[in-house]
């Protein structure tokens, strides 16, 4: 009797290391933590620049809503990347266009596979990554200005520049890692 084994091969399907942070892996047993981590820290040495008097307990009581504020603002970030990587797809799905041509063409060349795998293969992509990076920055700068001015702790400049330092450094650069860095080889 002939037997009719096939070969299957299955190839990994990697996600943008933005879309991973979304989803609920074991990986966010690292992530969170030094989310907060991260947050604490700058909160702690820019608030105690100005106003050294103030005790841990302090930050410590009021880095979790920063923290929360940072991933509303990166997510975000990650939905217009997100939107963007999908909607040339989805578009031309609904119309019937297709995505190879045109406008809808153009943006998926040059912006969604760009955003999805690799922003430094295409100017435009890199630059609509930054901007949602940019987006997001001003989100976390807004949000943590409201909520510094609320402590009543620090005075309205003293909220600014501490929530610009926060925007500066928890920004989420991480939306310009190429998808290639973790390429596996087969």
């Amino acid at each position: 009797m002939k037997s009719h084994h096939r070969s299957v091969t299955l190839h990994n399907i990697i996600f943008p290391v933005w879309m991973i942070v979304w989803l609920p892996t074991w990986l966010w047993l690292f992530v969170i933590p030094a989310n907060y981590l991260v947050d604490r820290l700058i909160f702690t040495l820019s608030g105690r620049k100005e106003h050294p008097e103030r005790t841990a307990a302090f930050f410590r009581a009021h880095t979790w809503k920063l923290w929360l504020a940072g991933f509303a603002a990166d997510f975000a970030g990650a939905a217009l990347l997100l939107g963007a990587a999908m909607l040339p797809d989805w578009l031309g799905y609904v119309t019937g266009a297709g995505t190879q041509t045109g406008i809808l063409g153009w943006v998926s060349r040059h912006i969604s596979s760009p955003v999805m795998f690799n922003p430094f293969t295409d100017a435009a992509g890199l630059l609509f990554t930054l901007v949602c990076i940019a987006v997001s920055g001003l989100l976390i700068y807004a949000f943590d200005k409201a909520i510094l001015k609320n402590t009543e702790a620090f005075t309205p400049a003293e909220a600014s520049r501490i929530a610009r330092k926060m925007a500066v450094f928890t920004a989420p650069y991480l939306y310009l890692i190429p998808v290639t860095w973790f390429r596996t080889f087969y």
